[in-house]
């Protein structure tokens, strides 16, 4: 399996517990990582400023080739209470865009995915999935940077139909419950579902944190539970995580209900540690087994 990831790298400073956290960040970073350590060839186009070669070590991936960018975005996310779901962010913008000139010279043919991770609304616009549409290969889109801005340094969510726009071309969409909620613009789950499928989209992702996660794959549903961390560290990046996971189970099982758990399995394994997933598929499928998941395998 190969994938290519799209988007910028961030500086992020994460506070747990008060515990403070300096590391990279983004979709890049967290999803990236998981592929790369779960053995997936994995090629990362990212967008970062001059001011990031040390931190660049910490990213893992076959390829990282870089997109510059006037500076590298910072976030900060703050965890003020038990609730791992719950968080404030802030952060620091630059100019980050992906264009299609950054990638008229690349052969997308050769990847199983192409994962687009956008982290405020100027950083991908629809010309570069519509070019990318041309290609053979699944696009999978975290759509939560096109309602991204920030006023004030602090982060609040806009403009929710510009999402609609980009769904007829993408195979996967992944989104946490809230993003659900903002971007359908509706208050029920059945009622957003309904409203994404008329979009045309083929495949939805929905996280729901420590309550699972459903996956509505060619219309059919799978509640997926969650798995308690053994000790929780760091909640940040394990959305990432468990796209990281899912798409590694396509080539391991057939079943959507064990591919959601190997996803669901990859983030608790996330956040019972600082930065990105570090383990590898032993792991997962040593703590799946004793959880007895791969008995229905």
């Amino acid at each position: 399996m190969q994938v290519a990831i799209l988007g910028p790298v961030s500086r992020d400073e994460n506070i747990v517990k008060n515990q403070h956290v300096s590391q990279m960040g983004g979709l890049t970073y967290y999803c990236g990582n998981a592929l790369f350590n779960l053995g997936v060839k994995t090629t990362i186009f990212g967008t970062f400023g001059k001011e990031e070669p040390i931190w660049l070590n910490a990213i893992k991936a076959n390829k990282l080739i870089c997109i510059p960018a006037k500076k590298t975005l910072k976030f900060k996310n703050v965890y003020p209470r038990k609730d791992s779901d719950f968080r404030i962010q802030y952060a620091e913008i630059f100019q980050n865009s992906l264009t299609v000139k950054d990638f008229k010279n690349h052969n997308f043919n050769q990847y199983d995915f192409v994962v687009l991770g956008p982290l405020f609304h100027d950083n991908l616009s629809i010309s570069v999935v519509k070019f990318l549409r041309k290609f053979k290969t699944q696009i999978v889109l975290a759509p939560q940077g096109l309602i991204r801005y920030v006023e004030k340094s602090r982060i609040v969510w806009k403009n929710p139909g510009k999402v609609f726009k980009y769904l007829k071309y993408l195979d996967y969409l992944i989104l946490d419950a809230l993003e659900l909620k903002f971007i359908s613009q509706k208050n029920s789950f059945q009622n957003a579902l309904s409203c994404f499928r008329r979009s045309g989209l083929k495949n939805l992702l929905v996280t729901l944190g420590k309550s699972g996660s459903w996956l509505i794959l060619s219309g059919k549903k799978y509640k997926i539970k969650a798995f308690s961390p053994r000790h929780l560290v760091d909640p940040t990046g394990a959305g990432d995580s468990f796209l990281a996971g899912f798409l590694k189970a396509q080539e391991m099982f057939q079943n959507p209900k064990i591919q959601g758990e190997f996803a669901a399995m990859v983030a608790t394994l996330t956040i019972e540690q600082h930065g990105p997933f570090q383990n590898n598929i032993q792991t997962v499928l040593r703590r799946l087994k004793y959880q007895g998941v791969l008995n229905r395998v």
